[in-house]
């Protein structure tokens, strides 16, 4: 769609279902030349593709692991990828304990525990996981699925695409002070891929399962007290691609909402089976690599372009008091700024509001299904990086500076140490009034913390060090480095991260409270605060 030629690689596994895949394209329309299959295996020659020089970019799904593997071998690939997920289902004492059950089992256990998106952690309210009834019943619905092949019609869960190895097989065989299993994973003697529900008990943040991924039909239990401590514990696994709340009380459900890292949120249903443009997928922290841009949404294909602007937005916002704060600004910009740069800053601006007005900072559910939102959100950067360089124009540092305070990121502005006087003072001066903070350093001193930043923003890739794409791709931290664009609608994107939340509110086809008023969700995304509140310098959380 993005004029790409495209070449796909199947997963080893699925590359008969590839093969099906591309003759439906290449039948429909599609070029053969654009468009080209390579079943190969993944060493070498998928990582010989993947380091190519020619390769522009790679759209990748699969492990954390093997994607920083990618980043190591070519620091600055365009590296776009859904990763693991350590995805937790948290169970609160208001929820419907039947229904409750259902979901973890079916998110837990269906596809073989093999989906991206399954359960693989349950936090129980103490009362929950106190309570030898409710365990009682949860071990009995893993165990009454029926295991078998896909073709006995009777079989509810299948066998996994590999024997079972790593970290599976460590999960398996080595259980942690403490542990016991509920339900104990039983693999066949005669083969190797048949492996039955486990459900491993006393689980803590110091057990083996609840950082690691396992990929297969196993869900480690914990407790917890509150929903604070719920969250808590969601967050420090750092993934982030699914989670799952189950309690009829809309005060928790609020509070787990706006509290909850992760990309897709589901209320009071499992967490598999998201559907295009219903939920648009992609998580956040380890389980995605790249500016995060959702597969399945209305953003998806603008990663996979070039833009050329060769004229000024059309949607404008002309009257917003924030254009009075950076009009002095750009009047007051050291050595002055030319008639034209004063224009495209003008035009950048109004674009900027404009589409934060409709777009940015809109919770929208494009499908209105009775009985379930769909809401997708925009959430800022927490910890946003503009880094400023010799040679950055005063378009690229101002139209930065303004996109990055519109988004309400917590914003640090980094100045290389080669920086004239004048400006230095400049963005010293401003930079407390944009309640951002002022650093003077070297790309190398960015390198020892970006642990604790989300995204950094350069004006152009050529100015970024090796050094500092080596360090990022360790973690995989994304640098947006692409010259900063007009269109805020385009620019914007950088400064935001995507979030689905899908709340299934009916009970048993009964559409309760919100049948009066279905889509007036309490929903407003993290920072996103009335204007008059945060540019008054109000602090965030009030």
């Amino acid at each position: 769609a993005g004029g790409n030629n495209t070449i796909f690689k199947p997963s080893p596994q699925a590359v008969y279902c590839g093969w099906i895949i591309c003759q439906a394209l290449w039948r429909a329309g599609v070029p053969r030349k654009a468009l080209q299959f390579i079943p190969c295996r993944n060493e070498p020659e998928a990582s010989y593709l993947a380091a190519h020089r020619k390769t522009a970019f790679l759209i990748f799904t699969g492990s954390t692991k093997t994607a920083l593997k990618m980043l190591k071998a070519r620091p600055r690939l365009a590296l776009y990828a859904e990763t693991g997920g350590k995805n937790a289902m948290v169970v609160s004492a208001m929820a419907d304990r039947d229904k409750a059950i259902v979901d973890i089992v079916q998110s837990a256990f269906g596809n073989s525990g093999q989906k991206c998106s399954a359960t693989s952690l349950v936090l129980l309210h103490r009362s929950l996981y106190e309570d030898k009834s409710f365990r009682a019943a949860l071990v009995d619905a893993a165990k009454s699925l029926q295991i078998g092949y896909a073709w006995n019609l009777k079989s509810k869960f299948g066998p996994l695409a590999n024997p079972v190895g790593g970290a599976l097989k460590e999960a398996l065989e080595n259980l942690g002070a403490g542990e016991e299993w509920a339900l104990k994973p039983e693999l066949s003697v005669t083969n190797p891929h048949m492996l039955s529900p486990g459900i491993l008990w006393k689980v803590s943040q110091k057990s083996y399962c609840y950082r690691n991924e396992l990929f297969g039909p196993v869900i480690g239990v914990m407790p917890f007290d509150t929903i604070d401590e719920a969250i808590r514990l969601v967050n420090e696994t750092n993934y982030g691609l699914t989670s799952g709340l189950q309690s009829l009380d809309d005060r928790e459900i609020a509070q787990w909402r706006e509290g909850i890292r992760a990309g897709n949120l589901y209320i009071n249903r499992g967490t598999t089976g998201a559907i295009v443009m219903r939920q648009p997928f992609g998580g956040m922290a380890k389980s995605a690599i790249g500016p995060g841009i959702k597969v399945g949404g209305r953003n998806y294909a603008l990663e996979f372009v070039d833009v050329d602007e060769v004229g000024l937005p059309r949607n404008l916002s002309a009257s917003d008091p924030l254009l009075n704060r950076f009009e002095f600004m750009v009047e007051s910009f050291p050595g002055g700024i030319d008639e034209g740069t004063t224009e495209q800053l003008q035009a950048s601006f109004e674009s900027s509001l404009y589409e934060y007005e409709h777009v940015f900072s809109k919770v929208e559910d494009y499908f209105k299904i009775r009985g379930e939102t769909n809401q997708s959100r925009y959430l800022r950067i927490h910890d946003m990086v503009v880094r400023i360089e010799v040679g950055d124009s005063p378009f690229s540092i101002l139209s930065r500076l303004f996109n990055a305070y519109l988004s309400k990121a917590e914003l640090t502005i980094s100045v290389s140490r080669s920086i004239g006087e004048d400006l230095r003072i400049w963005l010293r001066l401003h930079a407390a009034e944009l309640h951002a903070k002022f650093v003077q350093e070297d790309q190398s001193d960015i390198c020892g913390r970006l642990r604790s930043i989300e995204r950094v923003r350069f004006a152009s890739p050529e100015v970024v060090s090796d050094e500092l794409y080596a360090a990022a791709a360790k973690d995989g931290l994304y640098i947006a480095s692409y010259p900063p664009l007009v269109d805020g609608r385009l620019e914007l994107v950088l400064y935001f991260r995507e979030q689905c939340v899908t709340h299934c509110y009916h009970r048993y086809g009964n559409l309760g409270q919100h049948q009066l008023d279905p889509h007036a969700e309490d929903a407003l995304a993290p920072g996103a605060l009335p204007d008059e509140v945060y540019r008054s310098g109000e602090d965030d959380e009030e």
